[in-house]
């Protein structure tokens, strides 16, 4: 729960920033390091997403980059965890 907690913090301070002016995306260094990644999400699911991200003030991918970074680093302490118990 701690990081969900974490998570809506990080989104909360990244709300209060001062907004910049959109850089051309083919052309920033930011970009290059991203990919485009398609999902068919139910309608429900994104019409949560579009009211999350605007009440945080984030874009839904920047929203959705986040809770998938969170559920990676869980897994992964799960996945440790699981390796750990079986040496």
């Amino acid at each position: 729960m701690s990081h969900a907690i974490n998570l809506l913090k990080w989104l909360t301070v990244k709300k209060g920033a001062e907004p910049k002016k959109k850089p051309r995306k083919h052309h920033t260094w930011e970009y290059a390091k991203r990919r485009p990644y398609g999902l068919l999400l139910r309608k429900d699911i994104v019409e949560y997403l579009d009211n999350v991200a605007k009440r945080l003030g984030v874009s839904r991918s920047m929203l959705v980059e986040k809770i998938l970074e969170e559920f990676i680093h869980q897994y992964s302490n799960y996945e440790s965890s699981i390796s750990n118990k079986s040496v």
